[in-house]
């Protein structure tokens, strides 16, 4: 199942998807490309993803965040639910002038 949101006015997107056999990010494209930032949680059994080449544990209920630049790949996702949003959908900066918008959830600033 994939669920999209597109505001228009903002250019903000924001992208769920659950069920799906495989889900695989490649960050490999030219840079005017849409950079989405990801979060997943697994809701199931304990499984693998590959993520810049590492294969690496992601247990129950757990949640990941995954950078624009990082590749990452679920290979059995049907337990996975992934969010993806780009710039113009967390940052509030462009849409009122006194809040900043420095990606504090994914860069801990």
């Amino acid at each position: 199942m994939k669920l999209s949101f597109r505001d228009v006015l903002h250019g903000g997107e924001l992208f769920l998807y659950s069920g799906e056999k495989q889900l695989l990010g490649n960050p490999l494209v030219p840079k005017t490309a849409h950079n989405y930032q990801s979060l997943a949680i697994n809701t199931n059994l304990p499984t693998t993803i590959y993520l810049n080449g590492e294969c690496i544990s992601y247990p129950p209920y757990a949640i990941l965040q995954v950078m624009f630049s990082q590749v990452y790949l679920f290979k059995e996702a049907e337990d996975i639910i992934l969010w993806q949003f780009n710039r113009g959908f967390y940052c509030i900066e462009d849409h009122d002038e006194q809040v900043g918008c420095a990606g504090i959830l994914f860069y801990g600033s």
